[in-house]
């Protein structure tokens, strides 16, 4: 896996295959930052709960990110996800302000999680992580029957998620 704690980092054109964990872990990131154009493939082995990008907003005793509060662009386009948990989750730890979270144009297909998840674990998020929210143009193929391909967790969220424009094929 690859973790990340950076300002206007790219990710392009990577695959990672054969890996049963999250492939790649965001700590925080700001300015431009993009995950593009990459494969992520669990074969042969399904991985049950792992994600392709899982954004895990540190704070704790092995990230402490008290300085580093994210913001910006984080943009995550293009990629192609096969057999994996899902492609994208956030997990927020109060250290993101005004993020512009950009989730378009990529193929999720037998996927067992949920494809795009937004969480907030441990903190209530103060309304003012997000500066928007988009996943449009997306491909979800072979939706596990009862499981949302889209699920936002936040309780009354201040920025709702923009999810138009998506095909939500089986």
């Amino acid at each position: 896996a690859l973790c990340v704690t950076a300002e206007n980092i790219t990710v392009d054109s990577c695959e990672f295959t054969n890996i049963d964990s999250d492939n790649i872990i965001v700590y925080s990131v700001k300015g431009d930052s993009k995950i593009t154009n990459n494969t992520f493939n669990a074969d042969p082995v399904p991985s049950k709960k792992r994600f392709a990008v899982y954004y895990e907003g540190g704070a704790d005793s092995a990230t402490d990110l008290s300085g580093f509060i994210a913001g910006g662009t984080l943009t995550v386009s293009g990629n192609n996800v096969t057999t994996k948990g899902g492609l994208f989750h956030f997990t927020n730890w109060k250290l993101a302000k005004d993020l512009e979270l950009i989730i378009t144009n990529n193929i999720v297909d037998n996927f067992s999680n949920k494809a795009i998840s937004i969480y907030s674990e441990n903190y209530p998020m103060n309304g003012d992580e997000f500066k928007s929210i988009t996943v449009n143009y997306n491909v979800f193929k072979n939706i596990p029957e009862g499981r949302p391909a889209i699920r936002d967790y936040r309780d009354n969220p201040a920025v709702p998620v923009d999810a138009t424009l998506n095909y939500w094929g089986s």
